[in-house]
């Protein structure tokens, strides 16, 4: 999507995307921003700012610096649209002289969410002539941002559209989705994409690298229930609240078998804490999250977890869910009363 902004291979002086959409308004604007400081090899050039933290003086005098020890240099505002800004009593103003005259060196990507803009979009396909008049007269400064940026709106989803929408980011993982897994996911989460987006990313993790997402694994990983998932079961655990652990056991096990989901996804939960100890004091969750093989959005309870445990509280769990797993896999015992009694075992102080 990105490609259409490039002109000769040149990236744009300045890029605006905006739209209800919001998953995608910060998604396309991360692929844009990254795309261009990939070429940066200092590490020196490229900015993320806030417009509740940050001045339009800032933000321009940063814009307009010129790249160290690199060709191009590139930040990002995001929620501009929550930033103060003023013309003087002349009708000049920092942000109106950069938009005239950007610098060739640089590029400005602004997101926020632009209510008052909501549908120009479709309004440019419609009767580009019309839409042009209203852009001219809308307040400052999303006028003067929509007649220089090079902008794109993100309007909110159509029920179908998220289907083809979904198939396609799954796709970019090397994996597939069923129409069924669609329809449940819809059901069960609803319309927001960057919901959608988590709930597929925390599926992929308990399935094997390109294994089709069905409407099984949805109903193993998302649940019945939101409070009763593997996920959940990681939280409960992370903070040794058993008695929770133990109410999601049984909810999950109540309609399906999920016996080896559960030994599995915890296994990997464990071992993966196990990891983390040595990496406790890197501040970077990027970077930890990238070394152990864990997604970030779920970091903070692997952390709380080795917090709670201990080494030597997460080696003994990791050894009662191989005596779990080979409890399943060798005698005829009810999996619901393995599993109670795994879980159990983890509210032990290690020794």
């Amino acid at each position: 999507m990105i490609e259409t902004l490039f002109d000769k291979g040149q990236p744009p002086a300045v890029a605006l995307f905006f739209g209800e959409e919001d998953y995608l308004v910060e998604s396309t604007a991360r692929e844009l921003f990254e795309r261009i400081a990939a070429a940066d090899t200092t590490g020196m050039n490229a900015d993320i700012l806030d417009g509740d933290s940050t001045t339009i003086d800032a933000v321009v005098s940063m814009a307009r610096a010129y790249p160290m020890m690199a060709e191009h240099r590139v930040v990002w505002v995001r929620r501009f649209d929550s930033m103060s800004l003023r013309k003087d009593r002349k009708g000049r103003d920092p942000l109106s002289a950069f938009l005239s005259d950007p610098p060739s060196h640089s590029t400005l990507i602004i997101t926020g969410s632009f209510e008052s803009a909501h549908g120009i979009g479709a309004a440019m396909k419609r009767n580009a002539s019309a839409a042009q008049k209203k852009i001219a007269g809308m307040r400052f400064p999303l006028g003067a941002l929509l007649q220089h940026a090079v902008w794109m709106e993100f309007p909110q989803y159509r029920d179908n559209q998220i289907g083809p929408w979904l198939t396609k980011y799954c796709k970019q993982f090397g994996s597939s989705i069923t129409d069924e897994a669609i329809e449940l996911l819809k059901v069960r989460i609803g319309p927001s994409l960057r919901e959608l987006a988590l709930e597929v990313d925390k599926i992929r993790t308990y399935l094997p690298d390109g294994s089709p997402i069905t409407e099984q694994a949805v109903r193993d990983v998302v649940g019945s229930e939101r409070s009763s998932t593997i996920f959940d079961l990681q939280k409960a655990l992370a903070k040794r609240n058993i008695t929770e652990a133990q109410r999601v056991v049984h909810a999950m096990l109540s309609t399906t078998r999920q016996e080896m989901l559960i030994i599995n996804g915890l296994s990997r939960f464990f071992v993966s804490c196990f990891m983390l100890v040595d990496l406790r004091g890197n501040t970077d969750p990027t970077t930890i999250a990238q070394r152990v093989g864990v997604p970030q959005f779920a970091l903070n309870d692997y952390m709380d977890a080795v917090q709670a445990y201990g080494p030597a509280g997460l080696e003994r769990a990791i050894v009662a869910l191989t005596e779990a797993d080979s409890k399943l896999k060798s005698t005829g015992a009810d999996g619901l009363t393995i599993i109670q009694s795994m879980i159990a075992s983890l509210a032990i102080p290690a020794r």
